[in-house]
């Protein structure tokens, strides 16, 4: 029985290696067909690869669709309500810079104010007269004001400050309607005309409350009567440190030190106010140049800063150092 089987299962292989035989070059062709087109695609990618196309930039055109689409469905939309624009606080129209003091630190910074009528010295951080207004900071062509919403505004220097305010307040008075004048306030040119009587003879001293007298033609105090009262307070000193400088320095309550000019007890009360000046400062230049070493120099100075109409004082107060910007 076993051989025959045997004998059954020998044409099956055969006719199976036959097939195998007729079709391997078919597959070997096939195989070769298929190796050659992944060669030759694989060269053709190195010889010449793709380019990528440069297409140029189209800007994005905005819809309305989409919002209107949003805003259909939208039934119970609620109503906006457009936010108010926040707008710069100006500055009260009252208020006017005169002068400005910039001392180091900042914080000992002042500036003179005109406001509502009232000439006042305003420190940094304190308030300005009856406004919701506060002095931040003081530079020397403006100030910073800071309102009661914290917003900052600032101020640009006003009209030259004159050191005699006296004529101002009597002027504003006349127009409010007072009939009563207040009298002349201490200032420098009431200082220097003082001064230019001869020394040791108190007699010739001027003393006239009437602003309207007229000036004697001797006084070098007197002016021309277009020129203000600091202009006049320039001439003045000019004229009494060409003359007798001894004399007007001790009158004016200053000691020349060689390194400037020490102020004392005897200084007007009204000049130190207006310009800030305490008992023991020593000033020490004027427009960077120094002062207190020859008072011929210094009137020559004087007479630079009447022509320039503006002046830059530097004062040493311990170990601080104080600028003064002052225009007349």
């Amino acid at each position: 029985m076993k051989k025959p089987l045997r004998a059954a299962h020998a044409p099956n292989n055969a006719a199976t290696a036959n097939m195998l035989t007729k079709f391997y070059p078919l597959l070997l062709l096939l195989m070769l067909v298929w190796l050659a087109w992944t060669v030759a695609r694989l060269i053709w990618l190195v010889l010449a690869p793709p380019v990528i196309p440069n297409l140029p930039p189209v800007a994005l055109q905005p819809t309305d669709s989409a919002p209107m689409s949003s805003n259909a469905l939208d039934i119970f939309a609620q109503p906006t309500t457009p936010t108010p624009e926040q707008t710069m606080p100006e500055p009260p129209p009252d208020i006017k810079v005169l002068g400005v003091t910039v001392a180091n630190p900042a914080r000992l910074s002042f500036a003179i104010l005109n406001a509502g009528g009232k000439t006042q010295s305003v420190r940094v951080g304190d308030p300005i007269g009856d406004t919701d207004y506060k002095l931040f900071a003081v530079h020397a062509d403006h100030i910073v004001l800071l309102a009661a919403n914290g917003q900052q505004v600032e101020v640009k220097f006003g009209e030259p400050f004159a050191l005699d305010q006296s004529d101002a307040i009597r002027a504003k008075q006349s127009e409010a309607g007072s009939n009563s004048l207040l009298p002349p306030s201490p200032s420098l040119s009431d200082a220097m005309s003082a001064n230019t009587a001869p020394s040791g003879n108190p007699d010739h001293e001027r003393e006239r409350d009437d602003p309207s007298e007229p000036a004697s033609s001797n006084n070098p105090v007197a002016a021309a009567p277009s020129e203000t009262g600091a202009r006049k307070a320039l001439t003045g000193a000019i004229n009494n440190l060409e003359q007798n400088p001894a004399a007007y320095l001790s009158q004016m309550g200053v000691a020349a030190t060689g390194e400037g000019y020490l102020v004392t007890d005897g200084t007007p009360a009204g000049l130190k106010s207006r310009l800030g000046l305490q008992t023991g400062d020593r000033v020490v230049s004027v427009n960077g140049q120094n002062v207190g070493v020859s008072p011929q120099q210094d009137a020559e100075l004087l007479k630079q800063v009447r022509q320039s109409g503006n002046a830059q004082i530097q004062v040493q107060r311990g170990d601080q150092v104080i600028t003064v910007r002052q225009s007349f």
